[in-house]
C-alpha cells in the first residue's frame, strides 16, 4: 500500500462485509478478514494449506538413525557438518547461508552419504526458475568433483537433471500439477535450491505433493530478494520459531572474505541500525573512482571515442542525470581488498564506462575461430544489474546505448533488430524447446544463420524464437540475476527507481558479484535502499501460530 493510499476504515469492511465480500475464509469470498488482517481469498487458503502441511510435516518428524553420531567429515567445517547431520536427521530442513557459503558443498557431502548408506535412494533437484536449475546443477558438479569417481557417478545417478519446480510438480500449460496430495511425488529426498524466491502458490504445491516420509530440504539465502509473485516463503520459515530446530545458516564465505569489500558491503546490510550511513561512510572509505583508463580500455577494444553517446537527459520523475560533476578519485590502501569502484554522479561517458568491461568479449567477437563456449564464458564475466527497466539507469536506457555503441564499434548495420554478438535474454517459458524465463546467451553468426547459444545446450535457431519473448542482455535487473554470479558487477541505480528499492534488492545486487564491484548511484540512493526493509504482507507466520493454539 503506497503512502498516499486512504486507509481501509471499519465503515469500508462493514459495508464490504454486508455485500458478501468478505468472509472467514471458510467459503469463497473476494476477501477474507481475521481482526486486522485482510486476505485475498486465494492467498489465504494457499497459506493455511501450506502451514498445515508444515505442521503435519513437523508432528511426524521424527529422530533418524542416519545421522544419530555422524563421522567428522574434513572436507566441510563444523557447521556444514552439522547441517548435513540436521538434514538427514529431519523430514524439513532449512539450509540458509549467503553467497559462496558451501550450500552447494554441502549438499554434495549430504547426497553422498545419503547414497553411501542407501544406493538406491530416489534424490530430486529442483528450483524455482529453469537458470537457477541450471546453476544449481553447475554447482554440484563443480561441488563433487572432489569425490572419489564412483561416488560422483553415484550422484549423477541418484540426482540426474535439475529441473523447474514446475517441471517436477507436472504442472503444464493449464497450471494444474500433476502431483498433489493425492498423488505424492515418487522421491526419498525433495532439495530445492534458491528458495528464496519460492512463492507462495508453488510452496503450497511442493508441500502437498511431497509424501510424508520424504525429506523435504529448502536452501537459499533469506537475506535475498523473495519472489515476484506473493509470498516470502524461506523468510518467514527461517524466522518463526517452529522452525528454529529444522533451520542452520552457514556464515562463513569462500567467495568473499568479511573484510574484502563485497563482504564488508554484505556485512552492513545484513545488521545493525543506521546502515545507509555505514555503508556510504565504509564506500568512501573503500572505493576508487572510475579511472580515465577505463576509457582508454574501451578504445583498446574498438570501442570508437568519437561515437557520441546517448543523452543522458532526464527522463520523467528522479530520471534526470547530469553531464558533467566528475568525482574524487579515492585511494585504496588495502591491497587485499578487491576493487570497490563508485561513481556517484554518471558523467557524459556512463554508457561507455558501462560498455567498457565487456571489451574482452566484444573482442573475442572479431575472432573467427572463438568458439561458442568460450564467448559465453567471456560473457558471463561481468554483468550489468539495474533496479528496474525505467530511467536513465534502468535496462531499457541501458541495453539501447550499449547495443548503438557495439554496433557502432563493429560496423553493423543498426537497423538490423538481431546481430553477431548481441546478448539475449528470455522472457517465456517455452517448454517444447526448453526454454525458460531468465534464460540468457548470446546470439551468434552461423552458416544456417544467426543462433541463439545458451550454456549446456545445444544452439537455436534465431527464427524459430518470438521476437517478443526476447530481449537484449546487456542489463539486467536484479531480480532476473537471482542465482547467478559474475566476476564484475556494474550495480546502476537512481531515484527513477526509487519505489523498487530495498535492501534486499541492494544485497542481491551487490552479492552477485565475486569480487569487482563498480557502483553507479549516489549517495542519498544508496542509504535509502539499505535503510528501506522489504514490506511483504504475509500471513503465513500468523497461520502457523493459529495452528499451534
Amino acid at each position: 500500500m503506497s503512502p498516499d493510499t486512504p486507509p481501509i476504515t471499519a465503515a469500508i469492511l462493514a459495508t464490504l462485509a454486508a455485500h458478501g465480500l468478505i468472509g472467514d475464509g471458510s467459503q469463497p469470498t473476494p476477501l477474507v478478514r481475521h481482526g486486522d488482517r485482510l486476505w485475498y481469498y486465494r492467498n489465504y487458503q494457499n497459506e493455511a494449506r501450506l502451514a498445515a502441511a508444515i505442521h503435519a510435516r513437523l508432528a511426524t518428524d521424527g529422530q533418524s538413525a542416519d545421522a544419530a553420531a555422524p563421522a567428522a567429515d574434513p572436507n566441510l567445517r563444523p557447521e556444514q557438518q552439522h547441517a548435513v547431520a540436521l538434514a538427514r536427521r529431519h523430514r524439513l530442513t532449512l539450509i540458509n547461508g549467503g553467497p559462496g557459503t558451501g550450500k552447494t558443498h554441502t549438499l554434495a557431502h549430504l547426497i553422498a552419504a545419503e547414497l553411501h548408506e542407501h544406493p538406491a535412494r530416489r534424490i530430486a533437484l529442483a528450483a524455482p526458475t529453469g537458470k537457477a536449475a541450471n546453476r544449481m546443477e553447475e554447482s554440484l558438479a563443480r561441488a563433487t568433483a572432489h569425490l572419489p569417481a564412483a561416488a560422483q557417478d553415484a550422484v549423477r545417478r541418484a540426482t540426474g537433471r535439475a529441473r523447474t519446480l514446475h517441471r517436477l510438480l507436472g504442472i503444464g500449460t493449464n497450471g494444474v500439477p500433476q502431483y498433489h496430495a493425492a498423488r505424492h511425488l515418487p522421491y526419498d529426498d525433495i532439495i530445492i535450491d534458491e528458495a528464496s524466491m519460492l512463492p507462495l502458490e508453488l510452496a503450497a504445491a511442493l508441500f502437498a505433493a511431497t509424501a510424508p516420509d520424504t525429506r523435504l530440504i529448502l536452501l537459499g539465502d533469506a537475506d535475498q530478494l523473495a519472489a515476484v509473485e506473493p509470498g516470502a516463503i524461506l523468510h518467514d520459515l527461517s524466522h518463526h520459531p517452529a522452525l528454529q530446530a529444522h533451520r542452520i545458516t552457514l556464515h562463513e564465505s569462500a567467495r568473499f572474505t568479511a573484510d574484502s569489500g563485497i563482504g564488508q558491503l554484505a556485512a552492513i546490510l545484513g545488521s545493525g541500525e543506521t546502515r545507509g550511513a555505514r555503508l556510504v561512510a565504509a564506500l568512501e572509505a573503500m572505493a576508487v573512482d572510475f579511472p580515465p583508463s577505463r576509457r582508454d580500455e574501451a578504445q583498446q577494444h574498438d570501442t570508437p571515442q568519437e561515437t557520441p553517446p546517448l543523452p543522458l537527459a532526464g527522463e520523467g520523475r528522479g530520471g534526470g542525470v547530469p553531464h558533467s560533476g566528475m568525482t574524487t578519485t579515492k585511494t585504496n590502501h588495502r591491497a587485499q581488498t578487491p576493487a570497490i569502484h563508485w561513481q556517484p554522479t554518471p558523467s557524459a561517458d556512463t554508457y561507455r564506462d558501462l560498455l567498457a568491461p565487456y571489451g574482452d568479449y566484444l573482442a573475442l567477437l572479431q575472432n573467427p575461430a572463438a568458439d561458442p563456449e568460450t564467448l559465453l564464458a567471456a560473457y558471463d564475466q561481468y554483468r550489468i544489474l539495474c533496479a528496474g527497466h525505467h530511467g536513465a539507469l534502468g535496462t531499457a536506457r541501458i541495453n539501447a546505448a550499449l547495443r548503438l555503441l557495439h554496433q557502432r564499434a563493429h560496423h553493423l548495420d543498426t537497423t538490423h533488430n538481431h546481430y553477431h554478438g548481441l546478448p539475449l535474454m528470455i522472457l517465456a517459458n517455452d517448454h517444447r524447446q526448453q526454454l525458460y524465463n531468465g534464460d540468457t546467451g548470446i546470439c551468434l553468426d552461423s552458416p544456417h544463420g544467426l543462433q541463439l547459444h545458451l550454456p549446456g545446450r545445444e544452439p537455436v535457431p534465431l527464427a524459430r524464437l518470438n521476437p517478443a519473448n526476447l530481449a537484449d542482455a546487456y542489463a539486467l535487473t536484479i531480480h532476473k540475476s537471482q542465482g547467478s554470479e559474475y566476476a564484475r558487477v556494474a550495480l546502476a541505480l537512481d531515484a527513477h527507481s526509487e519505489r523498487l528499492l530495498s535492501r534486499e534488492l541492494l544485497y542481491t545486487g551487490i552479492t552477485r558479484s565475486k569480487g569487482a564491484l563498480d557502483l553507479y548511484a549516489d549517495a542519498a540512493t544508496l542509504s535509502h535502499a539499505a535503510d528501506t526493509p522489504t514490506q511483504r504482507s504475509t500471513g503465513l507466520a500468523w497461520h502457523l501460530s493459529r495452528q499451534e493454539a
